[in-house]
């Protein structure tokens, strides 16, 4: 056996071992993004069942992450200047649990109810809803307790909508109260088990109304369905539309339809309980104290939860030593733990829900509880005693390098992904649930996110370290213009999962390579700093403009445009991005550069403009310590 040989089997015998130096930073990975994953894409929807409207959703997912911006850098600044990563970490992930646990306590806002006006055409044959209606000169005063519509209005906030509100219609629970007018003689009604006439017997319950009943709708959708031919009034020059009226309850039985034994009109009044809150967004009290409570609570949750990923990364690059390029192989287990337990989590709210979409999110809570104290735990065994560079931290070596115009640039570029989280961890589910989509739906798509990322981080080490960090970065434009043009145009919801695996290139392969540009370019000693200025851009400043921008272009512009202009403003980007790198920097005629491995008094050196990594030599060791491959 050659020499060569030798080498090539105690290199693959290194790479079957365990290096159990990483297992705890594996373990905090996975419980850490476990818990993430089983709450925070569904905040948005929780808020939304406590009242919230879309402008205060979108405004406090916008103003939050900005808490992130001088936050992240300045407690990665405390750990590096301190060396307590591991003390920071523990904190702020216990607190980070208690935070959030405590909005499962938080009053939901009390709901406007629904109050719909109309007169009750009936025969012996059939009856019906009639809606005539004046063009209105003036607005009503808005009444926050209730919310007063017609017939036509609350058809055409129904059928003009792009999106599917049938299960939003079809579970309200309403109540008629119908009685004669004035000028009638007393009626006799009919409550019938079938179609038919009403001609000497009734089929079902019957009763004279001498001044009021009072009955159920079972099937708000069946009466919007049975809209008849519309109608020109009488000389008002009113215009009337006419709703078919069936499927009933009265005294408690189930009835088909109403009949009067002579032709009559009676004036109703439909009260419905849990009013779609498109149909009342208007009638909403915006702004209130419920809302001051959950911005307070939502605002101490994310100032302790936005250090800790950083901070939890430069820690790994600190444990990978010489191998940063292995990073994605850590944090692939996050991605691990964020799909098994967002499809747990789903599967709970959608076993848990009453009916409809109505959902319960109290498991959601205590798992998430749960799992941070468990990563708590675990955080204690993280093996950071070598520090995250030896010699100490220079600060005006990373305010020179923050002047750089390349590195700004990629900064800029960082913050406009994180924009895009910023729309599909805020709104997305949101836009899906308006298609029809269930908590089922949100559960795959979140699994088929992370099926997508976690391979995708497994790899990323080799594409880096052979096509470079800038390429990485176009193909990562170019999968998300795509992937929010493909939003824009769904129409089935389940269709989302088609589009899902595209986040393994807009989220796994760019920030591999975004998180290992960040830690080879950090100067000595400020690692935490740097990942810290990582997340600060992309989920602070950008996750915050992304929120903040969408809440309103939905508002104003509708959820489909929006996506539009995303994918638009993507591939604008793309195009500039390209052009400063060609003609500008220049980076892509730069050669592949190799990283210097770190003595004791240098960390990583590399050229500002060199996007390329090298692969360390094959025998699994560093040049100091000899220690094992850390791969597996």
């Amino acid at each position: 056996m050659t020499d060569e040989s030798v080498r090539e089997v105690a290199f693959q015998s290194k790479k079957c071992q365990i290096n159990y130096k990483l297992l705890p930073l594996k373990g905090f990975y996975f419980t850490f993004y476990a818990g993430f994953g089983t709450l925070v894409p569904f905040i948005a929807l929780f808020l939304h069942s406590c009242g919230l409207t879309k402008r205060e959703v979108g405004i406090i997912h916008g103003v939050m992450p900005f808490v992130g911006i001088l936050l992240n850098p300045a407690v990665g600044a405390v750990a590096d200047r301190w060396h307590v990563h591991k003390q920071a970490i523990m904190v702020c992930t216990f607190l980070t649990g208690v935070c959030f646990f405590s909005m499962l306590f938080l009053p939901a806002r009390p709901r406007t109810s629904l109050t719909v006006t109309s007169q009750l055409h009936c025969n012996a044959s059939t009856s019906f809803f009639r809606d005539c209606r004046l063009p209105r000169l003036a607005s009503k005063p808005v009444n926050y307790h209730t919310c007063e519509v017609t017939w036509s209005e609350f058809a055409d906030s129904h059928h003009n909508s792009t999106y599917k509100k049938d299960q939003n219609v079809s579970d309200l629970e309403c109540e008629a109260s119908c009685w004669k007018m004035p000028s009638f003689q007393d009626v006799a009604l009919c409550f019938a088990d079938g179609p038919g006439h009403f001609v000497g017997h009734c089929g079902g319950e019957e009763c004279i109304l001498h001044s009021s009943v009072v009955f159920r709708l079972l099937d708000v959708q069946h009466i919007i369905n049975g809209e008849k031919a519309a109608a020109v009034g009488n000389q008002k020059n009113e215009f009337c539309r006419d709703f078919d009226l069936t499927m009933l309850e009265f005294k408690g039985e189930q009835r088909w339809q109403l009949l009067c034994d002579k032709s009559a009109t009676l004036a109703c009044s439909t009260s419905c309980r849990n009013p779609p809150p498109e149909l009342c967004q208007f009638h909403v009290k915006e702004f209130d104290a419920i809302y001051g409570l959950v911005f307070f609570i939502y605002l101490l949750a994310n100032m302790t939860f936005t250090p800790i990923m950083g901070l939890a990364d430069a820690a790994a690059f600190s444990l990978l030593g010489d191998e940063p390029f292995k990073y994605g192989k850590q944090r692939q287990w996050g991605t691990v733990g964020f799909a098994v337990f967002a499809i747990a989590s789903t599967f709970s709210m959608d076993r848990l829900a009453a009916k409809g979409q109505h959902i319960n999110f109290s498991a959601t809570f205590y798992i998430f509880a749960a799992l941070y104290c468990i990563a708590t735990a675990v955080a204690y065994f993280l093996d950071l005693s070598s520090g995250h560079g030896r010699r100490a931290p220079r600060f005006r070596d990373f305010l020179a390098l923050m002047t750089d115009l390349q590195v700004l640039v990629f900064l800029f570029v960082v913050i406009y992904f994180g924009m895009s989280i910023g729309v599909v961890q805020t709104f997305l589910f949101w836009y899906l649930q308006d298609l029809g989509a269930t908590p089922l739906v949100f559960g795959f798509d979140l699994v088929v996110n992370s099926l997508a990322e976690a391979p995708m981080l497994f790899i990323s080490g080799d594409i880096i370290r052979r096509v470079g960090a800038v390429p990485c970065i176009y193909i990562a434009l170019v999968a998300l213009s795509v992937r929010m043009l493909g939003y824009s145009l769904l129409v089935n919801p389940w269709v989302v999962l088609v589009i899902a695996p595209l986040h393994g290139l807009t989220f796994g392969l760019l920030w591999a390579a975004a998180s290992t540009h960040a830690n080879m370019i950090a100067p000595p000693g400020l690692s935490a700093t740097m990942q810290g200025l990582l997340y600060g851009m992309h989920f602070a400043v950008g996750k915050g403009l992304g929120s903040l921008a969408t809440g309103f272009l939905f508002d104003h512009v509708g959820e489909r445009f929006t996506f539009q202009v995303y994918s638009m403003s993507t591939a604008g980007l793309l195009v500039v991005y390209l052009f400063l790198n060609v003609f500008v920097f220049k980076s892509h005629k730069i050669r592949s550069k190799s990283v210097r491995r770190p003595s004791k008094e240098q960390p990583y050196s590399v050229d500002k403009q060199s996007d390329h990594l090298e692969e360390p030599e094959r025998d699994g060791t560093s040049a100091e310590d000899g220690r094992q491959d850390p791969s597996t």
